[in-house]
């Protein structure tokens, strides 16, 4: 087990990536949460689960197999919380920030949304509802398409607490961060993105037929250990799964963790925990 900051946010907080394996493992798959700021009961999950695997990595098992016999041959890159910032202000507003920059930055997107009559919540109520970074970008509509061709309609014309998306040829330093994670893999073998809420998973993005049969296997496996349903519509965002799909030929499907409105409450927080425990090693034991 190891651990690093793989970038840092505007507001100065570190993105961690725990490397649980070897680290020198032939195969690596990669599990990221928290890309939206209101999402944060699965950055919990996911530590959840990484601190069971820690404490029981000779004694759990899946299908018979220890966590250190599963991954022998292959490492999980977990991030828990790409989006440190987003949750930050999601939780406790502006007094969540760590500088003034930052918060000013935060209160001048309210008001400019305000004024342009794209919301009309008050400001607590708009940062609850927060999804995006502390610079009023969506992480989750920040990533660029080259070889695909696809374009995320940008609904939102102004930075915002959700769906704005930014620079794509200049992107946020989580984007950014993310970006260097997977190009500097040797060999990774899926990618799984967890979000809120919908119990279900979505796999489609446009992909040619062998990329959806591959994200199809692996939705399925996970379907085994959660009982999400397969959702088959086309859900291409732009999100950090249809990147890694479509511009990276890597399987990756978007986990979509519980039921409700985001933020979730955190009575939801031991079932989805429950659910998540065994994602990691089933996905791993499919490749």
């Amino acid at each position: 087990f190891t651990y690093s900051s793989i970038g840092k946010t505007a507001d100065g907080r570190e993105i961690w990536c725990a490397v649980l394996g070897t680290g020198n493992a032939k195969k690596q798959i990669v599990a990221d949460a928290g890309i939206h700021g209101s999402e944060y009961l699965n950055p919990a999950a996911m530590m959840s689960a990484l601190e069971y695997y820690l404490k029981n990595y000779d004694a759990a098992v899946y299908n018979s197999k220890t966590v250190r016999s599963i991954l022998q041959d292959t490492d999980l890159y977990l991030i828990p919380m790409l989006n440190p910032d987003g949750i930050a202000i999601s939780q406790f507003g502006l007094t969540g920030l760590m500088t003034q920059a930052a918060r000013d930055r935060v209160r001048s997107i309210y008001n400019n949304n305000y004024s342009s009559g794209n919301t009309r919540q008050s400001l607590s109520a708009y940062m609850k509802a927060w999804r995006s970074n502390s610079n009023g970008v969506d992480l989750n509509r920040n990533y660029r398409f080259t070889s695909s061709g696809k374009k995320y309609s940008n609904y939102v014309r102004i930075p915002a607490n959700g769906e704005y998306i930014g620079d794509i040829n200049n992107p946020e330093n989580e984007t950014a961060a993310y970006y260097k994670l997977i190009n500097g893999l040797s060999n990774p073998v899926a990618v799984v993105t967890f979000h809120s809420q919908g119990n279900l998973i979505y796999w489609k993005c446009g992909q040619n037929s062998a990329g959806l049969a591959a994200a199809k296997k692996l939705a399925n496996k996970i379907i085994e250990v959660t009982g999400y349903y397969l959702d088959n519509s086309d859900s291409f965002l732009g999100a950090s799964a249809d990147w890694a799909m479509l511009e990276k030929r890597i399987p990756a499907v978007t986990v979509e963790s519980g039921s409700g409105s985001n933020p979730l409450p955190l009575s939801d927080q031991p079932g989805i925990c429950n659910n998540l425990r065994n994602v990691f090693l089933a996905v791993t034991e499919l490749y």
